[in-house]
């Protein structure tokens, strides 16, 4: 074979060689930006979901300025303590605590990239501490502390303790720690007015009621002593020689119970009562009895009862003897 035909093969093959090296580093380059764009499509994907649920979150503080949250949150818990009539009250905050991203603290990669080094330094969001004491009894302590929990803005409730007060013990001092955070982007959050607050309904209340009813900080009471009791005299026959007469039978021990709240939920409306005497706690649920007694419904603050033929009504916190006849 010439030399020259030589020649010409061996620069052709020295050139696909070359082609065959330089197409095999733009396929790379090409792979590379295609998994990257994949990858850019899922962060934005995320990016959407992740926004959503920072702005659900949003939605259930207080706002979006140190001054305006602090002031919020104070406001509402002094209403609560009010609202439910707690004496000697105190409510304090603390300066907001910035809370930054932990992947910046650990300088993940996509963290420190010069683009992104002013968003890995600002805080993620803030968080205000709050801590507010008041005296009261058992239950007005319970209604608030359950209050607190079924407001969005109480994100966490950091503890709470209870000390029994007075000389019967039938007074607590209460002190409660909770934390509530915002986020300073005004985007996060669509609504520029505070939520406020709403008392605990007494639906939610109900689990609380057995702490009341309960009161293990309340001295049990001494024991009545026991009498015994006179031998039962048989009823004296009349002179006419006919039956004997039937001794009354006594009536329902209306006066030891109290009505102490009504609920309307999903599962319909009830009746919750508590027995002064034996503190035995009891929900009654519509059309079931407690003595002989039904309960119908609930009117506002009335409860309706019906006794055989009769109708009548009767107050959260009144005695099941302080029912009132309805015409």
């Amino acid at each position: 074979m010439p030399i020259g035909v030589l020649a010409v093969i061996g620069v052709s093959v020295w050139k696909y060689l070359g082609y065959s090296k330089a197409r095999a580093t733009v396929d790379a380059r090409i792979l590379d930006y295609e998994n990257w764009i994949k990858a850019r499509d899922r962060e934005m994907e995320d990016r959407g979901r992740i926004l959503k649920e920072l702005r659900r979150i949003g939605a259930t503080s207080l706002g979006t300025e140190e001054e305006k949250v602090t002031a919020s949150l104070r406001m509402s818990l002094n209403e609560m303590i009010a609202h439910f009539g707690l004496i000697e009250s105190s409510v304090t905050s603390v300066k907001p605590t910035p809370v930054k991203n932990p992947a910046g603290a650990a300088k993940v990669a996509e963290f420190v990239r010069k683009d992104q080094k002013s968003q890995s330094s600002a805080p993620d969001f803030y968080v205000v501490a709050a801590t507010m004491s008041a005296k009261g009894t058992l239950e007005q302590a319970m209604r608030v502390l359950a209050t607190i929990q079924v407001q969005p803005w109480v994100h966490r409730v950091d503890g709470f303790s209870l000390k029994p007060n007075g000389k019967e013990r039938d007074r607590v001092e209460m002190v409660v720690s909770l934390s509530s955070l915002y986020f300073a982007d005004e985007k996060l959050r669509e609504s520029a007015e505070p939520p406020g607050w709403r008392p605990v309904r007494e639906a939610e209340f109900a689990a609380w009621m057995p702490i009341v009813v309960k009161n293990a900080f309340k001295e049990p009471r001494p024991a009545a002593p026991v009498i015994a009791a006179a031998p039962p005299q048989a009823p004296a026959a009349p002179s006419g020689g006919g039956p004997a007469p039937v001794a009354p039978t006594p009536p329902p021990p209306y006066d030891d119970w109290r009505v102490s709240g009504l609920a309307k939920g999903t599962g319909g409306e009830q009746l919750m009562l508590v027995n002064d005497k034996t503190r035995e706690w009891r929900i009654v649920d519509a059309g079931q009895t407690i003595l002989d007694a039904t309960f119908v419904r609930c009117a506002g603050e009335f409860a309706e009862l019906h006794i055989g033929q009769e109708k009548f009504t009767v107050k959260s916190g009144q005695k099941l003897s302080d029912r009132a006849k309805v015409p």
